[in-house]
């Protein structure tokens, strides 16, 4: 994603990101974006020949069990 929509919190997320296209492992994280604090699940999305060619997930805002 660029960086630009968010560049103080862009290093976290994509070293998440690479985390899982290194070690080709699900990870569950609290990400901090923006005014919020999100559950992430993110997972390798793998290609015909089993190759990592991407990362995929889901978010949830758990903001209001943090305060």
């Amino acid at each position: 994603f660029p960086v630009t929509i968010w560049p103080e919190y862009a290093t976290a997320l994509q070293a998440n990101d690479q985390h899982v296209i290194r070690t080709g492992a699900n990870l569950r994280v609290e990400e901090k974006l923006y005014n919020s604090i999100n559950l992430s699940v993110k997972m390798p999305l793998r290609d015909d020949h089993n190759q990592i060619i991407g990362v995929f997930g889901n978010s949830v805002d758990i903001s209001h069990l943090k305060e």
